[in-house]
């Protein structure tokens, strides 16, 4: 919790309270994101651990289908930002709207770290599981002296520059293990966050919903991503939102 001593220290209540309010829902989407597909995963890959094509194969199978996830649920959050700020905390909070954003675009690449640190248990590597984290622990503490040079915002951008840094680190230590081509990058994570940020962006800038009530914009918002989202994504992905339906149903299951 070092940002909220940082930032308790360095700036007024009111902008500690801002960004609380804006992590504590980030917060939710970020153990919400990982959870239920690092479950999954580890179910799979334990029975795999010593078929290293099988194991591979599966692990990016579920890479794709968690960045398919990741995006839709924060993409959705993204451009219904402002109604889900006012209708859970009042208008009084609105300046945590641009803190929510920032650092949802930052929680895109939560789950798929999260897949491969369990991919690396599965396999047997908790050492340099634990060595990943160590070095994620010492990236971010650049993150922090912005902070004092350019406030709130400039750390939280700085943030999402920390946890690209991490998600590279994370694919260039796990190459030796699971082989990770350019081509499969580009295709199923770099390309894919591109498309859905510059959706987002879109559509909250076109301001399409403003003279709609806030329940109603809230709606409209979120459909016409979801409407967009689909139309960019489900062709290109349609076998591993088959394979995240078929999984979300297993986890719904009642136990027998």
């Amino acid at each position: 919790r070092l940002d909220i001593l940082i930032i308790g220290k360095l700036f007024s209540p009111a902008a500690l309270g801002y960004y609380t309010r804006a992590q504590s829902l980030e917060q939710i989407v970020k153990n919400y994101s990982s959870q239920s597909l690092r479950s999954v995963l580890l179910s799979a890959l334990s029975r795999l651990q010593h078929k290293p094509a099988e194991f591979n194969s599966v692990l990016k199978k579920y890479v794709r289908i968690a960045v398919i996830f990741s995006l839709l649920i924060s993409g959705g959050l993204f451009v219904t930002a402002e109604e889900i700020i006012i209708l859970l905390f009042s208008d009084q909070w609105l300046p945590s709207v641009l803190y929510f954003k920032i650092l949802i675009v930052a929680t895109f690449t939560y789950p798929i770290c999260a897949l491969i640190n369990s991919a690396l248990e599965a396999g047997g590597n908790v050492s340099r599981s634990l060595k990943l984290e160590l070095y994620r622990k010492l990236i971010l503490i650049l993150a922090y002296p912005i902070g004092f040079y350019w406030g709130i915002e400039g750390f939280l951008y700085a943030w999402i520059c920390y946890r690209f840094i991490d998600l590279a680190i994370t694919l260039m230590f796990s190459q030796d293990l699971f082989v990770w081509d350019l081509n499969y990058l580009f295709k199923s994570i770099i390309l894919p966050f591109i498309l859905t940020l510059a959706s987002c962006v879109l559509l909250n800038g076109l301001e399409l919903f403003d003279s709609f009530s806030l329940i109603e914009a809230f709606f409209l918002q979120g459909f016409a991503f979801f409407a967009l989202f689909v139309l960019i994504f489900y062709f290109p992905y349609k076998m591993e939102i088959i394979d995240f339906k078929k999984m979300i149903c297993l986890l719904l299951k009642p136990e027998q």
